[in-house]
């Protein structure tokens, strides 16, 4: 069996694999790998559903992210945002007064 570097499917489905695997940065690094070696070799771009499948796994992976971060929000305390407000008001950062307002 001789491998064809050039196989654009042979890319998407590994691409497909990782993005079930939520290996995102795998992922997205087989694309990158194939539009390197396509603009040098070939002066040409991956074909777009190729493309699409890409920009959907960089879509997903950063709600993912957005997620954690989401969720690490509601795990600080408020008492930590009124202290962070607070000093920022000793500093003249927020004004002279002390801003005291709850967060989420």
């Amino acid at each position: 069996m001789q491998i064809n570097e050039f196989d654009e499917t042979a890319y998407k489905y590994l691409m497909q694999i990782y993005l079930s695997r939520k290996e995102y940065t795998q992922a997205l690094h087989i694309y990158n790998c194939l539009e390197s070696l396509l603009e040098q070799e070939l002066f040409e771009t991956p074909a777009k559903e190729i493309q699409d499948l890409a920009l959907a796994i960089e879509q997903t992976w950063n709600e993912e992210v957005n997620k954690i971060l989401e969720g690490k929000r509601t795990e600080i305390p408020q008492t930590y945002f009124l202290c962070l407000l607070w000093k920022g008001s000793r500093t003249g950062a927020y004004g002279k007064e002390p801003v005291l307002s709850r967060s989420g």
